[in-house]
């Protein structure tokens, strides 16, 4: 159940990574491409990197997902949209470029949606708790027959289950807890949006 809850854990932080940084490219990739459809996209996709940030931000409030989770589909929509008219004004490699980079940062946000939305199996919740609970059960039992009470012993156990158990439900939980996935690579995304791409001037011939 731990190694579980960790490999969920690292599933989210890996998506985030990986759905900032095609956010990244894409944005590289419109700001090359000299049209006012790859301007807006470029747009578009700064305001789509916050909304993802919020989306990975957000604790358990239903209201807060759902808007992030429409707001996600009306940007998706929208920038598909001006993909759509910018590949039929002018296509070449780089507008299938940053299309397909767009594919990848759309589908980069459905992995991430897919990984918060999968948690800790209730049966493997219950199976932790039944062998925690048996476990003590055994414990105390086999102190019974010796007759001789270990209190150290039963409170450091005791102990150790517990931190043992709260940490694999910290994990599994990505919306609960202290171990949350940090939006930081989203921040650095819209950190590199700022200022735009400056194209500095041709270097004179010595």
């Amino acid at each position: 159940t731990l190694s579980f809850a960790n490999n969920r854990f690292a599933e989210r932080r890996a998506g985030s990574l990986a759905e900032a940084n095609a956010i990244g490219t894409a944005w590289l990739r419109a700001e090359a491409v000299d049209h006012p459809r790859a301007a807006a996209i470029a747009r578009l996709l700064e305001d789509y990197a916050h909304v993802r940030a919020e989306f990975v931000q957000t604790g358990r409030n239903a209201a807060a997902l759902d808007a992030a989770n429409v707001r996600t589909n009306q940007l998706q929509s929208e920038i598909w949209g001006q993909m759509t008219g910018l590949v039929r004004e002018q296509t070449n490699p780089l507008t299938v470029s940053l299309m397909s980079s767009l594919n990848e940062t759309f589908d980069a946000s459905t992995t991430e949606r897919f990984a918060y939305a999968f948690t800790l199996p209730a049966q493997l919740f219950w199976l932790l708790i039944g062998m925690a609970l048996l476990g003590m059960l055994a414990l105390g039992y086999q102190l019974g027959l010796r007759g001789r009470p270990l209190r150290l012993l039963t409170a450091l156990l005791t102990a150790m289950w517990t931190i043992v158990i709260v940490s694999i439900l910290d994990l599994a939980a990505p919306r609960l807890g202290s171990w949350r996935t940090s939006a930081a690579a989203y921040e650095w995304t819209i950190g590199g949006f700022r200022g735009g791409v400056t194209i500095p001037p041709l270097p004179q011939r010595p």
